[in-house]
Formats: C-alpha cells, structure tokens, sequence
C-alpha cells in the first residue's frame, strides 16, 4: 500500500486547509514529522486511520478529536487521502458530524457524518475517476476489501500508533494468527478446509444414507415375505445386510431365496382357486333353474287371479262407455250454453249502468242528439278561459313575491346597522392585539439558541443514562471472562491428564500390533513373551482429540469474551465523555432547566405568530366591513324601486281576471264547473250505447245454441245440462275404460308367452316340451310347490357353502400373490441399493482421507496441523527469521526471536504461533513482556519491517508499502538509534517508505 496525498481541514489543532505529498516524501524512503507536543503529529496518524476506516489509531482514543476545536463554526471539518494498493487507485474524503448555524434564525443544525469514495486513474486527476459509493457502510466495506486489514490489523502491521506499537510483539497466538491470516491471504487455505470438511460430511452422509435405505429395503422386505416358518431367518438377513456375515451366500442371493419361496406358494394357491370356481359355477346353474320354475308358479297364479278379477266387471264397464258417450255430446253443446247466458248477463249490467249514473237531471231529460250538443257546448266555454288560468298564477305569484320583497329590504337594513355598529368597536381591538405583539417578540426571538442547548442536554442526559446501563454489561462481561478462563484451565488439565494417561499405556496399544516372528517397534526383538495388555483405563485417541477440541472451543470461547469486555469498556469510556462527567441526576436537572427554557420560547413563538396573524385578519375584516356597508345602501335602494313597479302590476291583473271568473268565486272554479258537464254527458252516452250494443249480441246467441241442440240429439237446453259432465269426471271415466281393456289384454298377452311355459317345465324330472303347456288352461293349483321350495332351499344351501370355499381359497391366493409380487419387486430395489452403496463406498474414501488430512486428524497427520495452520507457520517463521537479520544488528546479536509451540503467558491454545526472545548475553528464553521500552520498540520494529518484507515477496499478499511509527525513538541510546535508523534506511531500496514521528 502507498500513501500519495493527504489533504485535511478543521481537524485537531488544524484549524485550516493543510496538504502533505507522501510521494515527494517517499522519494527518500524514510521522513520525520517533528514538532513541539500538541502540534498534531499523531493527528496526522489518526486523519489517515479516520479516511480510511472511519476511526482514529489509538483504541482508547475518542474520534471526537478529529473536529478541531480551532474551526470557524460554519467550516466543515473533512480529511481528503488518496492511496494506492494491488486494488487499484483511490480517493477517500471523510467529514465528522458536527454543528453548523442554521441557515434561518438563531441555533445550529446537526450535520450527519458522511465519507464519498472513488477510483481513479492517475494520482494527478483528482476531480476525475468513477465514484464508487456515498454511504458509511459501503465506504468503509470497498476500502477494506481493497487493502485487505481490518484497522486493529492495520495499526499492527502499517501504522503503528503512539501507545500501540508493541501489540504485535505482544499478542496472544490467536490475535496474531488473525492479523498473519489477513495480511498473507491465508483465508483460501480455510476455505478450502471447510470445503474439505463439508465434502467429508457429504460423503459420509451419503454413505449413511445408502445404508440406512439397504437396511430400510431389506426390512419391507421381510415386513412383506415374513413371518417366516424359520425364525432365524430375519437375523440372517439383518447381518448379511451389515456385513456380519463372514462366510455363506450374500444379501441378494439370501432374499433371492425367498421370493422364490414365496412364488411357488403364489402359484400353489391360483390352482386351487380354479377348482373352487368350476364347482361353484354348476350350483349356482342349478340353484338358478329352480328358483326360475318357483318364480313362474307364482307368476301363473297372479296372472289367473287378476284375469277372474277384470271379468267379473264387464257390466260396470258398459255402463262407464255409455256415461262417457252423452257426456261428450253435452261438451259440444256447451260452448252456445255459455253465450247465451253471458249475453243474458250482459244487458242486465248495461241497464243498470244507465240506471246508476249521477248527472244533472237536465241532461237526464236529454236524447243522445241533446246529449251531443250540451257536452260540445261545455268544452268551447271550458277552452276559452286558459289564457285567464294563466293569469291567475301569474298574479298569485307577484303577490308573493311583493312579500318577499318587503321582508328582504327590512333584513338589509336590520343588517346594515350592525355593520354600522361594528365598525365603530374596531379600533379599539386592533390597539389589544399590537399590544400583544409587542409583549412577545423578545421571548421568541431566544427559540433557536434554546433548541440547541436542549439537544446538548438530551445527548449528555442519554449518555448518562447509557453508563448505567453498560454497567451492567460490564459486571456481566467481566463475569464471563472469569467464567471462560476458568473453563478453559478446566479443559487444558483435563488435555493434560488425557495425554499423561494415554502415554502410560501406549504400550498396550503398541503390544497389540505385535506378531511373534515380527521385530518390536520399540526394542527390535522378534519374540515377546510379555506383550503389554491394554487396560480398562486406557485413553485412546480419539479421547485425546476430544479434549483438545474442547480445549481449543473453550480458548477462542476466552478470546471473544475478552474482545466483548473491551468493547464494552471502550463504550462506557465513551459513554463518559459524551455525557461531559455528568451523573444522571445532573444530566436530568440540566436537561429540565433547558427544556423549560424552550417551551417558554416556543409559547412565546406561538403567542408572537398567533396575534400577528389575528391582527393582519383584523385590518382585513375592517376592509371587508367598509366594502359591505356601501354594498348594502345600494341593495337597499333597487329593492325598494322594484316593491314599486310590482305593486302597479298585480291592479292591473286584479281587474282581468274579475271579468273572467263571472258568477264563480274564481277562474279556476268556472272551469271545474264545464268540465264535469262535459264529463257527464260523455258517460251517459257511453252507457247508452253499451246496452244498445248488448241486447243485439243476446239475439245473435240464442239463434246459435237452438241449432245446436238440434243437431246434437237434445229436446232443450236443460237436457244438454244434465247429460254434462266436468272435465275431472270425464277424465276419470277415459281412465276407467282404458284401464280395464288393458289389463285384460296384459293378463292375456302374459299367458300366452312362451317363456312362461318354459319356466313351468320340471327341473330334475323328465323333460317335458314347453310347447304342450298351456298356461291360459293350467290350473296353478296342481303344481306342488312345497316340494319344490324344498329342492330349492337345498340347492341354495349347496351353493352358499361352495361360494364360502372359493372365497377362503381366494383370499388365500391374494396373500401368497401379493407376497410374491412385492417381494420381487424389493428385491430388484434392495439389489440396485446395494450396487449404489457400494460405488458410495468408493467415491468417498478419497475426500474422507483429504479433509481429515487438512483439519489435522487421521493416521497421516501425526502433529494434527490443519492445512491453514501449517501455512501460517510456515510464513510466521519466515517472518521471525528475516526479523532476527535485523535484531541481530539492531541489538549486537544480543536478542534474537523464535517461534514456540508452548502456550505464552495469559493461556491460549498451543498453536505454534507464540514467541520468545533469546538472550544470547544469558544463554536463556524471555517472555517478550519482560523487555525494556527500547527494547520494546526495536525488537517491534524489527518484526514490522520483516512482516512488511515477507507479504511483499509472497504473491498474493498485503502489499505493506508504507509504515509509520509513531514512538520508541526517545528510549533508544544513540548507538541503538543510529543502527535502527540505518535499518530504516536500507528500506528504500527495497521499495519501502518509512515515516517516523519524533517525540
């Protein structure tokens, strides 16, 4: 990675825009930032971490330094840097939240944290390049997949702030694995275990699986074959299916046997199904004669019966024909009964409507010439007085509307004192209201800074209240660290004593692999004559693996726990210092006292535009009151103009309409008057021309109905009366007459079908031609029916008991051919199952022996290294062997670093990855923590430049380009500092750039 420009504004002490070229500073490979304490040399540290992660250095820094405290108020803090990795090129601008003055008014606005990130193409081009994101989160992801660190793991490896430059030197095997995995690209080698891993399980599950279906087969098998005559036979199939069988034919040829077993039966049952059926189908041929000849005995007996019954009414059917003969005589008379009586019906109705008519009795008197002339008369008279209708409503309209009138002009000028009135009491109103305005402008005008100072209190208050809450957290935390270092001693002295008893009876497990003639693993001799007997004690392998598990499960568990409480450490510190040292009580008090003082502004706010609006309404009410007064004078004067015209109007109409109503009370009472003598006459001699009309239609019936009586055999019209008959009782004598002819027909026809005389032949005795039977002749009576019903009852009995064999033998048949069937159809299932499982076998045996090689199990992985430990191990003594060519002259040879598998202080799992210091002045190992602050600081240093030197070299690693270092150097001697600075120097031909701050 390298730096190429940095450019910051109102950040730390930095009030102004400020800009460093890195690529004119590197051109030397090793630079000084120097000044007095305060000047901001860390700044520039934590304004390069805060680009690039969002973040200062240091761990227990606040990022609320990054806003300087020298800015103007509206100035925008922000930190420009452009950098380069194997990514690609790119420019970072970040800004912190702060405060600027609202744009309106008083008080300041909040403005969010925002970052804007690119890719550019030259360093030079800076307003160029494709944008890549705007938001925090997406920012922050892109440039940490482009350099490839985490920022914990970036201020070990490039930037190594004041305070933190040892955390190498001096982490925990896991947290340097981590930071080791992440700058050397080692997570393939951890993706490719746990693909190793998932493929192992994959396989070891399909193989599972295929067994359980073999074992799931085989047992539909024998749910379908058993049970079996012999009991041992499930046993045998079980253990041929698991492979316990050491000799004797196999799974297939064993389940093979028996669905040929079961076929046989199959075959053995459908044979005896076929006699039973022959058997029953001759009773039953029997059975069916009979009961056919007993059926036809009492068929015959029916048909002789109902043929007596039908015979014997053949006088009441006679009597039925002659009834139903003058009855449709009658019905064609009928119809000139009928009019004649409705005719008859009719000029009685149209006397009496003539009789029953109101009317004037001078049109009584009348004949219908009279009648013509008086009812034309009323309508001419009637016609002529629609114009003086007309008139009328016209005037009874003007009438009401001179009302109208005169109560609307007394309205507007009931209205127009009260506008008069009104306007007088309006000045007094809007002198109230200024007064009023000029009360509350001062109170409101102190509204913006109030909003602001509330906000600084809710922020202190919550964070107050957040410390009391992350307390808890804290005691919990704390509490679970105790409780993970605990477990994980625990789980180390259970390894331990797992390994100790495994190691003392190793020689039982090297005695049971002894064979006489064979030499001894350990002592060489072919004969053992005291082999060594494994214990019931004895801790295998697979134990000890365990335990390491869970010893190293119980590690990591510690490691989290402690990462959890320095984050909620971190939180409360932060916690503290945004709530300015204040308790909750203090935080509450100050926060009510500032809300107090906004609502007082507010209502003042309220109270201020309140009445400015009330009194800009009330300079326009007076507007409007003006403008109404004049509007109602001039309504006023045209209402009382048009009262005058209409009342002119309505006497001239008053004296019209007195000439046209006559003697009648008015117009429209005269016309009522004509109309209903017009009406009356019209009725009269509607009813008179009625009764004409019915007496000529009573002439014309009664001439038809005496031709109709004559030419239908009757003396006179009661006689056709009494010979008539309802249309019911016709139907029913239709009914009678036809009933009784088919019946005789049927019984006949039914006597004489030959299927009958068939039917009435012996059954078992000699064969009698049906064709000399004559059932119409055959008395019933001579045929013995008891002795039959007896024949058949026992032809029934014989076939019931052979129907009941055939179903026994049927069912029986349906067992044996369904065992058959399904038995051979698991078989060919169980027999394509076992050539499955067994490829399964095969294609997994390859995986399973890769990923237990690469998760550091198995017989080939003595040292139980996982494939991603073994890399990093391999590059880690890389790294310590580079570091010691510059230990050795950094410290005379005195120190050199090595690689341990031992635990390093504080626990955590054996991982190969801890450190010691050789003390070659001593001849002795030193814990890294036992070191001096120089040191410290060279031995340190000495590590960064080798890991920087290694990633380079190794394709596919961080490119570590630049380091900082941000102290140290005041520890140091001047000939410790001049052989540190020469090994700084010796950098830049190495393509490495090196900026040191001086403290």
């Amino acid at each position: 990675m390298q730096l190429h420009r940095l450019r910051l504004a109102a950040i730390g002490p930095f009030a102004g825009e400020h800009e460093i070229d890195f690529a004119a500073l590197a051109a030397g490979g090793l630079f000084l930032l120097e000044g007095p304490t305060g000047a901001g040399k860390s700044t520039l540290i934590d304004a390069i971490v805060y680009a690039l992660y969002g973040n200062v250095a240091g761990a227990t820094a606040s990022k609320d330094r990054i806003r300087s405290g020298f800015a103007a108020t509206g100035t925008e803090s922000y930190v420009d840097l452009v950098f380069e990795t194997g990514a690609g090129l790119f420019r970072v601008r970040r800004s912190p939240e702060w405060y600027r003055p609202k744009k309106r008014g008083e008080g300041f606005t909040k403005v969010q944290a925002a970052a804007s990130l690119w890719r550019l193409t030259s360093p030079d081009d800076l307003d160029g390049g494709e944008h890549l994101s705007g938001r925090l989160d997406e920012v922050g992801a892109e440039i940490e997949q482009a350099i490839g660190l985490s920022r914990l793991q970036f201020v070990q490896t490039i930037v190594l702030p004041q305070g933190e430059f040892a955390t190498f030197l001096k982490a925990k095997p896991e947290d340097r694995r981590m930071v080791l995995q992440r700058v050397f690209g080692t997570e393939s080698y951890e993706r490719v275990q746990e693909e190793l891993a998932s493929a192992r399980k994959h396989a070891v599950a399909q193989i599972e699986g295929a067994q359980r279906q073999v074992e799931d087969s085989l047992t539909g098998l024998c749910a379908v074959l058993g049970p079996f005559e012999d009991e041992s036979v499930n046993e045998q199939l079980l253990a041929a299916a698991r492979g316990q069988l050491a000799e004797g034919p196999g799974l297939d040829a064993l389940a093979a046997e028996q669905v040929s077993l079961a076929e046989g039966a199959a075959t053995a049952a459908r044979a005896r199904v076929d006699a039973a059926t022959a058997q029953v189908t001759t009773a039953r041929a029997l059975a069916d004669r009979l009961r056919a000849r007993r059926q036809a005995v009492e068929r015959l007996t029916t048909l002789h019966a109902t043929r007596a019954e039908l015979l014997s009414g053949a006088d009441d059917q006679a009597q039925r024909v002659t009834r139903l003969a003058a009855a449709r005589r009658a019905a064609a008379v009928a119809g000139a009964l009928t009019g004649v009586t409705g005719a008859e019906t009719a000029v009685a109705a149209a006397t009496q409507s003539v009789t029953d008519l109101d009317v004037p009795a001078d049109l009584q008197a009348l004949d219908r010439a009279g009648l013509v002339t008086a009812r034309d008369e009323a309508q001419r008279a009637a016609g002529g007085l629609a114009e003086a209708i007309t008139l009328a409503a016209a005037h009874a309209e003007r009438e009401q509307e001179l009302g109208t009138q005169r109560t609307a002009v007394g309205q507007l000028e009931v209205t127009l004192g009260g506008v008069q009135a009104e306007l007088a009491a309006r000045p007094a109103v809007r002198e109230a209201l200024t007064a009023r305005l000029q009360a509350a402008r001062p109170l409101a005008e102190k509204a913006g800074v109030a909003e602001v100072e509330l906000e600084r209190a809710t922020q202190r208050l919550t964070a107050a209240r957040s410390v009391a809450a992350i307390q808890v957290e804290l005691v919990e935390a704390q509490s679970e660290v105790t409780r993970c270092a605990e477990d994980a001693t625990k789980r180390v002295e259970e390894e331990s004593r797992l390994r100790k008893a495994r190691i003392a009876g190793i020689a039982g497990e090297l005695a049971k692999g002894l064979a006489d003639g064979e030499p001894c693993p350990v002592c060489g001799a072919i004969e053992h004559p005291h082999p060594a007997v494994i214990g019931d004690e004895h801790v295998d392998e697979e134990q000890v693996a365990a335990a390491e598990e869970d010893r190293r499960d119980a590690d990591a568990a510690l490691v989290a726990a402690r990462a959890a409480l320095a984050q909620v450490e971190s939180r409360i510190a932060a916690a503290r210092a945004e709530a300015g040292d204040l308790d909750v009580e203090a935080a509450e008090a100050a926060h009510a006292k500032a809300l107090a003082a906004l609502e007082t502004a507010k209502a003042a706010v309220t109270e201020r535009d309140t009445v400015q609006t009330e009194l800009d309404a009330a300079e326009a009410h007076d507007k409007q009151l003006t403008e109404r007064q004049a509007e109602l004078t001039r309504d006023i004067a045209a209402a009382r103009a048009a009262i005058t015209a209409l009342e002119k109007q309505i006497a001239a109409d008053a004296a019209r309409l007195e000439t046209a109503r006559g003697e009648f009370e008015t117009v429209e009472a005269r016309r009522e008057h004509l109309g209903s003598r017009c009406a009356h006459a019209e009725s009269l001699l509607e009813a008179i021309d009625r009764l004409a009309e019915a007496k000529s239609q009573l002439a014309r019936r009664t001439e038809e109905l005496a031709g109709a009586l004559t030419e239908h055999d009757f003396p006179d019209a009661d006689a056709a009366r009494a010979a008539s008959l309802p249309a019911s009782e016709t139907d029913a004598l239709e009914r009678a007459i036809e009933e009784h002819r088919d019946g005789l027909a049927r019984v006949t026809d039914a006597l004489a079908a030959p299927e009958l005389a068939e039917a009435l032949r012996e059954v078992d005795g000699p064969e009698v031609d049906s064709a000399a039977l004559d059932p119409a002749t055959l008395d019933p009576t001579s045929i013995d029916t008891d002795a039959l019903d007896e024949t058949l009852a026992a032809a029934a009995a014989d076939l019931a008991q052979h129907e009941t064999a055939l179903r026994e033998v049927t069912d029986e048949s349906a067992v044996h051919t369904r065992r058959a069937t399904e038995g051979a159809r698991c078989l060919g299932e169980l027999t394509e199952l076992l050539g499955s499982t067994a490829a399964a076998r095969e294609a997994a045996a390859p995986v399973i022996r890769m990923a237990e090689l690469a998760q550091g199990a198995g017989p080939d992985n003595p040292r139980r290294l996982t494939l991603a430990t073994y890399v990093l191990l391999r590059r880690f003594e890389e790294v310590v062997d580079v570091a010691n060519e510059r230990l050795a002259v950094m410290s005379d040879g005195r120190y050199a670093l090595e690689r341990s598998e031992a635990r390093e202080s504080g626990g955590g799992l054996r991982q190969g990855l801890a450190l010691r210091v050789r003390d070659n002045t001593i001849d002795s190992d030193r814990d890294p923590h036992t070191l001096s602050g120089g040191e410290t600081f060279y031995v340190s240093l000495c590590l960064a430049l080798a890991l920087a030197q290694v990633v380079t070299a190794e394709a596919g690693g961080v490119d570590l380009g630049t380091l900082f270092v941000d102290e140290g150097f005041g520890t140091l001697d001047p000939h410790v500092l001049e052989a540190v600075l020469s090994q700084l120097g010796s950098l830049h031909a190495e393509g490495r750039t090196v900026g040191i701050i001086s403290h």
